[in-house]
């Protein structure tokens, strides 16, 4: 697995509503919305009426993935040379 360095960037875009990456307003729906990265997909973790139930979502979401990225990160052992 590899990642680029903007795919775990916990750091906003600099035109974010929010102010946090990986939560995003939406006009349309008039809802945050909020998703993350994760092997190079994007995964939509739903849309809220409050900014903070969009970052509560985020921040499980870091942290559930972030455990999922050590657990399919190959070994050192396993790798070839």
């Amino acid at each position: 697995m590899h990642s680029t360095k903007y795919e775990y960037s916990p750091v906003a875009n600099k035109n974010s509503k929010s102010g946090y990456a990986g939560v995003r307003w939406h006009k349309g729906q008039e809802k945050w919305i909020a998703q993350i990265r994760f092997c190079g997909q994007h995964i939509h973790l739903g849309s809220f009426p409050r900014l903070l139930d969009a970052l509560d979502a985020r921040e499980r979401a870091e942290e559930f993935y972030g455990a999922m990225r050590k657990i399919h990160r190959p070994s050192a052992k396993f790798t070839e040379k």
